[in-house]
């Protein structure tokens, strides 16, 4: 392969560079109303490096563009993929409680709520769509289910 900046990065950066060009923005399109794309977006960042250090961004893009979309199971299955990836960051754990609860899984959406706030203590579910403003259509049921688990 030949081509500007090969050389210098190599093989893995670049494969890192386009894992970071399409995790995070998985994010960013789950909060702008765009669970489709957030998706995709997500898929490619795990296709191209499943083991990435900021995969978990690409499963929180997909775990909130899954709810966004009302697949639940599969919006659990990313929050799993994305605590498993970065066990200390606390947004995974909010996917996964979120989702578990409108499965109606209350007892496991509680036993990850209790972890989630052993490592956010102060967490309040009400900021957590704040921060990025998430349009309401998907702030409300993500907040609602967040609270039906329990969390303050």
């Amino acid at each position: 392969m030949n081509g500007p900046g090969y050389d210098r990065l190599g093989v893995i950066g670049i494969v890192a560079m386009l894992v970071h060009a399409t995790g995070a923005p998985a994010f960013s399109a789950a909060c702008s109303n765009e669970p489709e794309r957030a998706i995709e977006w997500g898929d490619r960042a795990v296709q191209l490096s499943p083991f990435d250090r900021h995969i978990y961004c690409a499963h929180i893009g997909r775990g909130v563009g899954y709810f966004g979309l009302g697949r639940y199971e599969e919006a659990a299955n990313a929050g799993r993929n994305a605590i498993r990836a970065n066990p200390g960051f606390s947004v995974g754990y909010t996917v996964l409680v979120a989702a578990l609860a409108a499965l109606g899984r209350l007892p496991e959406a509680r036993a990850t709520a209790a972890q989630l706030l052993a490592l956010r203590p102060g967490f309040k579910s009400n900021l957590v769509t704040r921060g990025v403003a998430v349009p309401e259509a998907l702030a409300t049921p993500f907040t609602a289910a967040l609270q039906a688990a329990g969390l303050p």
